[in-house]
């Protein structure tokens, strides 16, 4: 049996440095917007020079892309944590719907890059677009209202995950506009009714 070949030093140094960029990239772009960020001020956070940023990123809509991903990809955690609930009572949805809200707020700072990323990157766009395509495949293999298809079921397949990650976003403000309990009522009744008809075996 093959053991798996260890990472060598260097490039465990280039992987550590990578992750040192990006981070750094994440804080600038917190503090001045993506837009007002240089690959100097990268660089100058990061404790590299600007050709070693350019050498891991050709340009920040990379690195965007690459933070984001990583966000995106504790969020299709928690909606596989709904797939295995195993009761979809309106009380079981809403407490779901509670713990997704929690970890928008324990990651606030990660959901303001999102709002800055979709307000300025075509890219980023198209990347939370093809997201939410995945959550409906991954829903769509455990409940029939989320099953492949086109047309109005698949709209508002689509359209209830949307909804879902608004409201979930609006109320884990720290002054949401949105009357939380009554929003997250809504979610969840309409979530409810969507996730009664299981997909059934052929």
């Amino acid at each position: 049996m093959k053991t798996k070949a260890r990472p060598s030093i260097r490039q465990a140094h280039k992987d550590l440095t990578r992750a040192r960029i990006a981070e750094a990239a994440r804080q600038c772009f917190y503090e001045k917007g993506v837009s007002e960020t240089s690959f100097e001020d990268i660089a100058t956070a990061a404790g590299v020079r600007r050709a070693t940023v350019y050498l891991h990123y050709a340009n920040k809509s990379a690195i965007l892309t690459e933070l984001l991903s990583r966000n995106l990809e504790e969020v299709r955690l928690i909606y596989e944590r709904l797939c295995g609930l195993g009761a979809y009572d309106i009380a079981s949805v809403r407490k779901w719907l509670e713990s997704y809200v929690r970890a928008l707020v324990r990651h606030r700072q990660a959901m303001r890059l999102f709002q800055i990323a979709m307000a300025t990157d075509d890219t980023v766009r198209v990347m939370i677009e093809d997201y939410r395509e995945s959550v409906v495949r991954s829903l769509g293999q455990h409940f029939a209202a989320f099953a492949p298809g086109a047309g109005r079921a698949h709209a508002a397949a689509v359209l209830m995950v949307v909804k879902i990650d608004f409201v979930a976003d609006a109320v884990a403000q720290p002054a949401p506009r949105l009357a939380a309990t009554a929003a997250l009522d809504l979610v969840a009744e309409e979530l409810s009714a969507m996730l009664a008809e299981p997909v059934t075996a052929s």
